[in-house]
């Protein structure tokens, strides 16, 4: 009880302090909390280097998130050029904040994101997890109005899968931040797409169909998404 009741007070400050979470976030990046810095820094810095000198194309669709968006061929499988691919391996919540303002340069037309896998994997609470989505979503809204935002649920995991990765979150947190970005998507204003059901097998694990590890998906994986976005006209 104590949980959901935090994560409605989370919910709440939301609400009244959507403007001003900015330098707060900014902030934690800088206190350098081993829970909120991207699991891949070299890498992350690495890219976000190579995303800010990146000629702007505006009015595009955009990915944005971590590894789910960076391992996805999108423009290829969607057979556009056009589409932007602002996926790092390894990012959270906290690094995707951080970054926003390199992606909104772009005023995409649509924003589809997939992030917060890495933030439970190292032991960030639901409830902060969803707080920093809620400010995500708030923030491109304020600058990039005229563009819905779609977010792709967090995907299960297979730990019966060789290669199986030492860090990963719990399917019991991921359900848990799932339902409750399915439950506030009107709130908060944005659409939720269910990767996670399509993606089971029997047992109720990631399928082994569909990934290399456990955790990441190949390129059958990869189809079920687009399929996702597609079958409710997102793409």
């Amino acid at each position: 009880m104590k949980r959901v009741s935090r994560m409605k007070a989370s919910i709440y400050v939301h609400f009244l302090l959507l403007a001003g979470l900015t330098g707060s976030v900014r902030e934690a990046m800088a206190q350098a909390r081993p829970d909120t810095v991207p699991l891949q820094l070299q890498h992350y810095s690495s890219r976000l280097a190579a995303f800010r000198k990146a000629p702007v194309t505006v009015g595009k669709t955009m990915f944005l998130g971590d590894d789910v968006v960076e391992r996805g061929n999108w423009r290829r499988m969607l057979k556009d050029s056009t589409v932007v691919q602002r996926g790092i391996s390894g990012d959270n919540t906290f690094g995707v904040l951080h970054r926003l303002d390199e992606a909104a340069r772009f005023k995409p037309a649509k924003l589809i994101i997939h992030v917060g896998a890495n933030d439970l994997a190292r032991g960030v609470p639901v409830a902060r997890v969803l707080e920093n989505l809620f400010s995500l979503v708030g923030q491109a809204h304020a600058r990039v109005p005229n563009a819905p935002v779609v977010v792709m649920s967090l995907l299960p995991v297979n730990a019966a899968v060789k290669n199986f990765p030492t860090w990963h979150a719990r399917d019991e947190d991921i359900r848990e931040l799932n339902g409750q970005l399915k439950k506030y998507q009107e709130i908060i204003r944005y659409t939720f797409v269910d990767m996670y059901t399509p993606l089971l097998d029997q047992q109720n694990s990631l399928h082994t169909a569909y990934t290399t590890d456990g955790v990441h998906l190949n390129p059958a994986g990869y189809q079920v998404l687009l399929e996702q976005l597609k079958k409710l006209k997102l793409l």
